[in-house]
Parts: C-alpha cells; structure tokens; sequence
C-alpha cells in the first residue's frame, strides 16, 4: 500500500476534463473570431477593378481627365453583347454577379446589373468606386461615383 493520495481514477478524471476543456477551447475560439473575416475574395477585387479600370479607359472623352462619354456608357452596359464582353475583360465568371450604378450625391442615377439587384446587406460584395465626370453638363452636377459590384 501506499502513501499517495491520488488514485489511478483521479487522475483519469483529471486528464479527461483537461482534454475536455482543450478541446472546447479550439472549437468555440475561432467563432468569436469570424465576424471579422472578409467574405470577399481577392479574386472578386481583382474582377471589380478590371471592370471599373475597362468601363473607365473605353468610355473617356479625351478633352477633360476623368470625364465620360454618357451615352457611349449607358448604351453599352444596356447591350448585352457589349455587357458579355465587358465581364470577359475582367475576367469575370459565368455565374459571377456584377452590378454597376452611376450615383450622385443625391442616389442613384442609373444602376445596370447582370443579375438580380445587389443588395448591401444580404450580398457581400467586392466594390470598386471611381469619381467621374460626364460629357453632358445635364449628368450630375460636378461629380459622379462609377461604382462596380462584383459578387
């Protein structure tokens, strides 16, 4: 006999519950964490600046910096054929979403989307934003935002 006073089953007991409690720290830890991860991927910024950088390079007047040809850009995201092209300069997939509104400091002036509407809040979105300017003096009043959603 001995003179210790831990059995065989307190420390069966011991390690068990420090396991236990390992473990639900691995398991619960990185949930507090995901909140804060981006649900945007790389790739989709990648996509929305190719589509802002291409709608902004094709659509430019080259009198004033900045400044575009509002007809030549609402028709063109008005076609399809134009809209299937522009989605294969940025690399868009076939099952990628992409939205792009003209907005002024008041809202919207024209949004153009491939699919459904974007929603904010529901559908995280990679977001490209460029200040522009028209050609027609009627389209805002001194700048406009070129906005690109891709999800």
């Amino acid at each position: 006999m001995t003179d210790r006073g831990q059995t065989t089953q307190d420390y069966v007991i011991g390690i068990s519950l420090v396991l236990i409690t390992l473990v639900s720290v691995f398991v619960v830890v990185p949930t507090y964490f995901a909140p804060f991860d981006d649900p945007v991927d790389t790739e989709e910024r990648a996509m929305a600046q190719a589509v802002a950088e291409h709608l902004v390079e094709t659509h430019s007047v080259g009198t004033r910096e900045h400044t575009l040809d509002y007809s030549s850009l609402t028709d063109a995201l008005d076609d399809e054929s134009d809209v299937t092209a522009l989605k294969d300069k940025g690399g868009l997939r076939e099952r990628t979403r992409l939205n792009v509104n003209i907005s002024e400091a008041g809202g919207t002036v024209r949004s153009f989307s491939t699919h459904d509407t974007y929603r904010a809040k529901e559908d995280p979105a990679a977001t490209v934003v460029r200040i522009v300017r028209f050609d027609d003096p009627t389209r805002c009043d001194t700048t406009c935002e070129l906005i690109v959603h891709v999800w």
